[in-house]
């Protein structure tokens, strides 16, 4: 008890105490944007093969789902240029701030997945 009631009190002069010239703490943390271009298609890539294994799943199994690609291609390659092109350019305009691109992306996106679905991809 006495340990958390100085820690209530104590807990903002902790943060203020400085380590090495950095602060220990503060009020807020913030990380982002994240700048590598390849982070979205890494995060795509998983969310397709996700939808993938799982839309393949039966309800009943219940064994844990195992997250890797047979080929250790990324769903994209599959696509054309040009929708590598159009998908690159929307991520672009999303790291801008861009919010009506986030529509377009998610329409490009069902675009290509609806490719996939008909050529049997997964």
């Amino acid at each position: 008890m006495i340990g958390s009631i100085s820690a209530w009190f104590g807990g903002p002069e902790l943060a203020k105490i400085k380590l090495l010239g950095h602060p220990m703490g503060g009020d807020m943390a913030t990380a982002g944007p994240i700048r590598d271009p390849n982070f979205p298609w890494v995060l795509l890539g998983r969310a397709c093969l996700h939808l993938a294994l799982i839309s393949e799943r039966n309800h009943v199994v219940r064994n844990q789902l195992v997250a890797e690609l047979e080929n250790d291609e990324h769903f994209f390659a599959f696509s054309s240029t040009s929708e590598r092109m159009q998908v690159e350019r929307l991520f672009g305009k999303i790291r801008q701030g861009d919010n009506d691109a986030r529509t377009k992306l998610s329409l490009a996106i069902q675009s290509v997945m609806g490719t996939y679905q008909a050529q049997q991809v997964f």
